[in-house]
């Protein structure tokens, strides 16, 4: 992924227009295509941003003329009847809500001290009136208060202890469907050790998060960690299950990030920072799988003083949707106060990997000065790497003896970056609290190339620490730690290629990691590695240094799917007997084979295995093997694809 803290750029941002809506004042905000006509380059999203207890939606369109991005503060919707949006649990849906075709704006608000529903009918183009069909004129650009002709649920709506989502839950019902959820406030914030106190309550978004076709709802609970989804059916049922988060989470957003057409789920965590007992904003995404549950949530940087986060599509040639996050702007450099709230775009990728906030630039005519921008355009001042490669093992020594550490290969991305890799060696510090990373020199110097290469850890000395093997495209080379950086030892030609991440398929997908083990019984460690082809290479270890090589098994055909998986091997003890055996898998393939060590060959056995081996077009297959439930023989995990792991538990040979 991407190292890197989002900080706010040095030039000068546009701040919001209007009264100063800072991040923590943010009740609930969306992205939605409320203005139906083509914009220069395709569909656009505008943002609505709704402030506490205030009496107005505010609207942004973030695409100008001829395609660029400029942001514009659109007329605002004010809410009838003197009413305003909660202080606590409020609510904001972009739906169809009278099925005219054209999305309207739906909030819980306050009036007269009472809880009520109020709607804004959209027109398609960017306005909203009050009544539908709308009376003569022009738009009022005004809410009403909504009867759904359901008093009970009218009620339940208005409750301040319940917050809800729209949309299509149940096909036998026409129409779409408002649907409250419970969330008690509490008085009482969470706080721990490594989580900041942070007000907020319960959130929830709907949205089809595993490509089944049905609405499910993700829900956060008020000052409690954790996501709720719960997976629906089109029936009005839900079957729930968790994610795991650091803190309560907060400012929920849903969209397809990586353009894989399943949607994820983007969140505001926090992580502690070393140099202040305030915990920072980090934003995180989990990422969505098919018919499955989302992947665990992954971290993606630091992002200070956001919220009101929210995903949208603006961007033409992006890989999947994008993320507003309303960020409180640093003041200039003359000035003793912030100067508002600035609107952050960031954007996603098939990668999986952020890239650093767009920020709108100060509208020509803005004051010059210290900070001006000196022309229109993107500004951050995040310097974002990326993580090519990556192996742990004891590869470096403290006080002489081997001591647990990672080896990485990354290079700067972005434009103007330097050309050229980085080698790291990644060690703990001396106080345990922290890591510190040692590179070969800078981008180019002293680093191998690794587009792509793959990478692992083994003794091939006989020292008992570990040297570094790159394994690249028809090189390998041996690197080893001196000075607290990892050097280059010897170098040979290679038949093969080799590659840590699959790039053929949409996400990218880890290689499986190479099997480095004494194949051979030789007392030299030997490496297991799978090629581009797809076959398993063995690099038998050489007395004095150096590997001999040879491919052990190839994959079947692949019938022309660009993305089949290759194959991948683990070592398990499979009939409780001294030798191990050797599980091969992969597309149509499931096999057990014992190694022939003198001829140096896999001789495949008659094993049964108890149901069928991965589909043929597969994406991604992996093994592990460990006598998982203590009974002597080895039990095999087969990550049948990227979204399902099976077991299969090894049975004892009786005499």
């Amino acid at each position: 992924g991407r190292v890197a803290v989002m900080s706010d750029p040095s030039e000068k941002p546009q701040a919001l227009d209007g009264d100063v809506v800072a991040p923590g004042d943010i009740a609930a905000a969306v992205a939605a295509e409320l203005d139906e006509a083509p914009a220069d380059g395709g569909p656009c999203d505008e943002a609505v941003v709704a402030k506490r207890g205030d009496d107005r939606l505010r609207i942004y369109a973030v695409c100008g003329p001829g395609g660029a991005l400029a942001l514009t503060a659109l007329p605002e919707v004010r809410l009838g009847g003197g009413a305003t949006l909660r202080e606590a649990n409020a609510s904001l849906a972009v739906h169809d809500q009278d099925g005219d075709g054209h999305l309207d704006l739906v909030v819980n608000a306050v009036s007269g001290g009472r809880g009520e529903l109020h709607v804004a009918y959209g027109l398609g183009d960017g306005r909203f009136h009050a009544t539908s069909p709308p009376s003569a004129g022009s738009p009022d650009q005004r809410t009403s208060a909504l009867s759904l002709g359901d008093a009970a649920l009218e009620a339940e709506l208005a409750d301040p202890d319940r917050i809800f989502v729209a949309g299509e839950f149940d096909r036998a019902r026409p129409g779409p469907e408002l649907v409250p959820l419970d969330c008690p406030l509490s008085s009482t914030s969470f706080k721990s050790p490594i989580c900041g106190e942070i007000a907020g309550e319960c959130e929830a978004v709907a949205a089809d998060v595993n490509a089944d076709g049905h609405l499910d709802i993700v829900v956060t609970e008020t000052q409690l960690p954790d996501i709720t989804v719960h997976t629906g059916a089109s029936d009005g049922t839900f079957y729930p299950q968790r994610l795991a988060t650091q803190c309560p989470p907060h400012y929920l957003a849903v969209g397809d990030f990586d353009g894989d057409r399943v949607n994820d789920i983007a969140y505001f965590d926090q992580q502690a920072r070393p140099s202040s007992p305030k915990p920072s904003t980090r934003l995180d995404i989990a990422y969505g799988n098919a018919f499955s549950a989302p992947s665990a949530p992954a971290g993606h940087g630091r992002l200070d003083a956001a919220g009101g986060l929210a995903a949208g599509r603006i961007l033409e040639d992006a890989m999947g949707a994008q993320l507003f996050a309303v960020r409180g702007l640093p003041p200039p450099r003359d000035a003793a106060v912030a100067s508002g709230s600035g609107l952050a775009l960031i954007e996603g990728g098939r990668d999986r990997l952020i890239r650093a906030p767009f920020y709108f630039p100060a509208p020509p005519g803005a004051p010059s000065g210290p900070g001006a921008p000196p022309d229109p355009g993107a500004s951050s001042s995040i310097l974002p790497v990326r993580l090519l490669a990556v192996a742990g093992g004891l590869l470096a020594s403290e006080d002489g003896a081997p001591v647990q550490s990672l080896a990485a290969i990354t290079a700067l991305a972005g434009e103007g970056a330097p050309e050229g890799t980085q080698l790291w060696l990644i060690t703990v510090s001396p106080e345990g609290d922290n890591l510190r990373a040692e590179a070969s020199g800078r981008p180019g110097e002293g680093a191998p190339p690794c587009d792509p290469c793959a990478l692992a850890a083994l003794d091939t000395d006989g020292d008992r620490r570990e040297e570094l093997v790159w394994l690249g495209d028809g090189e390998v080379a041996v690197y080893g730690e001196d000075g607290g950086k990892l050097v280059e030892r010897s170098r040979q030609a290679t038949a093969y290629r080799f590659e840590a991440i699959a790039t053929d398929v949409n996400p990218s997908k880890y290689v499986p990691r190479p099997l480095v083990a004494d194949l051979d019984g030789d007392g030299r460690q030997d490496l297991l590695a799978r090629a581009d082809t797809g076959e398993i290479v063995a690099l038998w270890g050489r007395a004095g240094g150096g590997f001999d090589e040879k491919a052990l098994v190839a994959p079947d055909p692949c019938d022309g799917d660009e993305g089949c998986a290759g194959l991948a091997v683990a070592l398990l003890n499979a009939d409780a007997d001294e030798a191990l055996e050797v599980a091969v898998a992969g597309p149509r393939r499931l096999e057990l084979h014992d190694l022939d060590a003198r001829v140096r060959e896999l001789r495949r056995i008659d094993a049964a295995f108890p149901g069928p081996p991965p589909e043929p077009g597969s994406d991604f297959v992996a093994l592990g093997a460990a006598d998982v439930d203590g009974d002597g023989v080895d039990d095999l995990a087969v990550a049948m694809s990227s979204a399902f792991l099976k077991v299969f538990r090894g049975k004892p040979v009786l005499p």
